[in-house]
């Protein structure tokens, strides 16, 4: 009789636990039929703003694919251009090799000139 006083309680428990649960679902459905149309436009409106992001997000790939696009055909463009600069300054580098050796020379004297020249300042 010991076991029997000891499981009613916690049966009770059970039942009663469960007997709130079927209440509390009793209560949300009666305010969802009572909010029915509230729920229905809010869905609504929630699905026309997630239609709209959609949109907005197709749109969003077509202008990255156009970018893309756009992009590898500048630096193709870029490619063809350095590499005529880079042909054309090779063949007058070749043609007065002295000019350009000389250019070189007076461009890291004056670099090592301004670095000089401001380490003294700071000194």
């Amino acid at each position: 009789m010991g076991n029997q006083a000891g499981e009613n309680p916690k049966e009770e428990l059970e039942h009663l636990g469960s007997q709130k649960i079927n209440e509390a679902i009793g209560l949300l459905s009666e305010i969802v039929q009572e909010k029915k149309a509230e729920f229905s436009q809010l869905i609504n409106e929630k699905y026309s703003n997630f239609r709209n992001i959609i949109r907005e997000a197709a749109g969003t790939k077509e202008v990255i694919s156009k970018m893309k696009q756009n992009m590898s055909e500048t630096i193709t463009s870029g490619e063809e251009k350095i590499k005529e600069i880079s042909v054309e300054v090779n063949k007058r580098v070749h043609e007065n090799p002295w000019l350009f050796l000389g250019i070189a020379a007076t461009g890291a004297f004056l670099s090592g000139y301004i670095i000089r020249s401001g380490s003294r300042y700071r000194k």
